[in-house]
């Protein structure tokens, strides 16, 4: 590799390693920022909320993980319509696999709490960071598209913002709602940061990803939460749940197993493998 290569390799890596530098600051930033407005026993409790909420990036780790090869030959390559149909059909599969997860959340929140020895009136607190993770699940890993596709500077800049908006939201909200303003301002920057960013792909790209299924699924999920709110203290928790992922499934199961295919579909086209439905 000659100098000007290596210069070259050397400028695009420098992105990706400040962008992560910046999104592990993010990670842990608010807990360290609420130490200063926030007493032992709240910062704790919220500590243990946020944990719990890192459970919806599972799925998107994992699928980011899967498609990600595939994704940056495609992007490198130019081909962008492909490349934003995989993007459409990981929005898809993460969405309907994250309605239930966080309905079965905002069921037994008080459970979940209760196994770390936290009283259950804090509910509420877990509800809102999930809620908030949604939309961050529901843009996918729109991030790495940007970093992927030479809009790295973009992607750097995005998150120094979202750092920003985080300490901001923290400092106004805080110090007047406590732990409550603490998981509104994590769910509303990060609902902030993810509109910013999925703006900017339409932009960049001139197409976009999420379409009626998306918002399809965000619907169920918004009219079983208004449901359970007014019904839930009524009924039995395992089974509301059961009913729900009956009805769910039943409106969903179709959708997600055409788009579960399809998505295979194109990243194994890359193997020379088809799937047969």
């Amino acid at each position: 590799m000659g100098p000007g290569r290596f210069v070259a390799a050397f400028k695009k890596s420098v992105a990706f390693y400040v962008n992560d530098l910046i999104l592990n600051v993010i990670a842990l930033g608010d807990v360290i920022l609420l130490a200063f407005f926030l007493g032992a026993e709240d910062l704790g409790i919220y500590f243990i909320c946020s944990r719990i909420a890192v459970l919806m990036n599972v799925f998107l780790t994992l699928v980011s993980s899967h498609n990600s090869p595939a994704l940056a030959k495609l992007i490198v390559n130019g081909e962008h319509s492909v490349s934003i149909e995989i993007m459409s059909l990981t929005s898809k599969m993460l969405s309907f696999i994250s309605v239930p997860l966080v309905f079965l959340v905002i069921v037994f929140s008080a459970d979940l709490l209760l196994f770390w020895d936290v009283d259950e009136r804090y509910g509420l607190v877990l509800e809102i960071l999930f809620l908030g993770r949604f939309f961050n699940v529901l843009t996918g890993n729109v991030g790495k598209y940007l970093i992927y596709s030479e809009k790295r500077r973009i992607e750097v800049l995005n998150n120094t913002i979202s750092f920003t908006l985080m300490i901001l939201l923290i400092a106004g909200l805080v110090p007047w709602y406590g732990i409550i303003g603490a998981a509104v301002a994590n769910s509303l920057g990060l609902i902030v940061l993810n509109i910013v960013k999925y703006v900017e792909f339409k932009t960049f790209f001139s197409s976009g990803y999420i379409g009626i299924t998306q918002i399809y699924y965000t619907v169920l999920l918004a009219f079983s939460y208004c449901l359970f709110k007014l019904v839930g203290d009524s009924l039995n928790p395992v089974v509301l749940s059961l009913v729900f992922l009956v009805f769910y499934l039943g409106l969903t199961v179709s959708i997600a197993k055409r788009d579960i295919i399809n998505y295979l579909n194109l990243i194994n086209a890359h193997k020379k493998t088809v799937l047969v439905e």
